[in-house]
């Protein structure tokens, strides 16, 4: 999570969608009074070699830590209160469901990892906790409360389309390019994700049916 208040947006962070570039990229626009939560070292690391500003303003008076990376907007409503989170916009970003559990796959598997062992992580595995995991940052008891969601698919088109709805964090979507090219992340294939889901029908069915709003809302395909 990246608070700029000055700018008046909270982006609230999910998994396997470039979070983390896109709030070092974010954390280029910080003032001194912004929430920013750490990250990991190596990417703290590339965040002060860029200039930016680091993880500030996460901790309490005790050193009790208040705001960490992926919180969920339950918890970010309940600690800044009102009016902050009313009146501040609150963005987020959004990917085909299909493809995020790949990443979460590869991600806690291994990059070598068997896919056709897939459909065993989710039943015999972690993986079942991972379905729907972005939502607690997009829901708060089953009420949407994001104001913008950036697409995955099309980063160049919505980071933009914010600059020009908050022309303070002009520049933003050339120092996240820059950022994400450094980073290696996978684009999505959608032949690839038939292919792959052509072999796991079960998984299939449970995506498509807890992630129903970004397929509907995001026009993804359902497979």
């Amino acid at each position: 999570m990246i608070f700029l208040k000055s700018h008046g947006i909270i982006f609230m962070k999910p998994r396997k969608v470039a979070g983390t570039s896109f709030e070092i990229a974010l954390s280029r626009y910080a003032k001194p009074d912004d929430i920013i939560t750490p990250v990991s070292p190596d990417d703290e690391k590339a965040r002060k070699d860029l200039g930016f500003s680091s993880c500030q303003n996460y901790l309490d008076q005790n050193g009790k830590q208040i705001f960490n990376n992926h919180i969920s907007a339950s918890e970010a409503k309940k600690k800044l209160g009102y009016p902050i989170w009313g009146d501040v916009e609150k963005c987020a970003i959004v990917r085909n469901p299909f493809d995020v559990y790949i990443s979460l796959f590869y991600y806690h598997n291994g990059s070598s990892a068997d896919i056709t062992k897939l459909t065993d992580w989710y039943v015999d595995g972690d993986g079942g906790s991972y379905l729907g995991v972005n939502h607690k940052q997009y829901f708060i008891k089953g009420k949407m409360v994001i104001d913008r969601f950036i697409r995955y698919e099309n980063f160049e088109e919505d980071i933009l389309e914010l600059e020009r709805s908050v022309p303070s964090l002009k520049g933003l979507y050339d120092t996240f390019r820059n950022i994400k090219a450094k980073s290696g992340i996978r684009s999505n294939a959608s032949y690839e994700l038939k292919a792959v889901y052509s072999h796991h029908p079960k998984l299939k069915r449970e995506i498509r049916r807890l992630h129903e709003f970004e397929i509907t809302n995001f026009d993804y395909s359902s497979l």
